[in-house]
């Protein structure tokens, strides 16, 4: 068994190995192509030729040096995509560079390269993206979801969201979130919906049933700041009448955050509101 992973293992490895490499050398061709389709068919120069294979091996090397080419594809994020678009940027701009001292770039066309970038772009980021939603949607030991109730908004809030789309991702998945701060309600706290106060749990779980959606847990990321004794024997009540799980997320963080207002620097929507 250990050896058959091994193997599976160096296949895939090997896999993006070619993918990568083909992605370096066919880019700039499929660009020409792609520019020849509104000016009409021309012969390759030679100066381009050089500008070709400068700009594969200086993207390669970059990719490889910025460590965007060793990120496991299953791990593959927005950071890392921003990592192999400056790789990709920086390698066409040494080869644009090499070029303009080779031949001044009088065989190079301007527009050409725009369209390498977007090509390379296409091809390291949305490979990457798309084996990544690929493995998620079609993994074999995925279940169904089970679905989670927020309560609280605040810094605790926003990272434990963060961890269960990183970790958790298609297992557990938070389908709202309650606050203590009313003019919150209607907002989104990074894509998850704040849909009421603390007090209307029931009704908000009995809504989310009508729709087919059976809620199972309850997370309690509020601090004792936010959440009254009461509104805690309010959720707890309500928990055991309907049988859920209740998990307290501050146990699992030594520091407690405070709440976050509709300015700080979270993915917090005011454009969307919930009804």
């Amino acid at each position: 068994m250990e050896k058959i992973t091994k193997n599976a293992f160096f296949d895939r490895k090997l896999a993006f190995v070619f993918c990568d490499l083909f992605i370096a050398f066919a880019s700039p061709f499929l660009g020409w192509l792609a520019r020849d389709f509104f000016v009409g068919i021309q012969k390759i120069p030679y100066g381009f030729l050089f500008y070709a294979f400068v700009s594969a091996v200086t993207t390669l090397l970059l990719l490889r040096l910025g460590g965007a080419s060793r990120v496991a594809w299953r791990f593959f994020s927005v950071p890392d995509a921003l990592n192999a678009l400056m790789s990709v940027c920086l390698g066409i701009i040494i080869a644009a560079t090499a070029a303009f001292f080779f031949d001044r770039l009088e065989t190079v066309p301007r527009s050409l390269l725009f369209i390498h970038v977007f090509i390379q772009v296409l091809g390291y980021v949305g490979t990457r993206f798309i084996l990544k939603r690929h493995a998620e949607a079609y993994n074999p030991t995925r279940r169904r979801p089970t679905y989670a109730l927020l309560v609280g908004c605040n810094q605790i809030a926003y990272v434990y969201v963060r961890a269960v789309e990183s970790i958790a991702y298609g297992s557990l998945k938070i389908i709202a979130a309650l606050t203590h701060d009313p003019s919150m309600v209607g907002h989104r706290l990074r894509g998850v919906n704040i849909v009421s106060v603390f007090g209307n749990i029931e009704d908000v779980i009995g809504q989310y049933k009508i729709r087919g959606i059976d809620i199972s847990r309850i997370v309690i990321a509020a601090n004792e700041r936010e959440i009254s004794p009461k509104s805690l024997e309010t959720i707890f009540d309500v928990a055991n009448r309907h049988r859920l799980v209740v998990s307290d997320i501050h146990l699992l963080f030594s520091e407690v955050a405070g709440p976050i207002g509709l300015d700080d620097d979270f993915d917090v929507d005011d454009t969307v509101a919930v009804t």
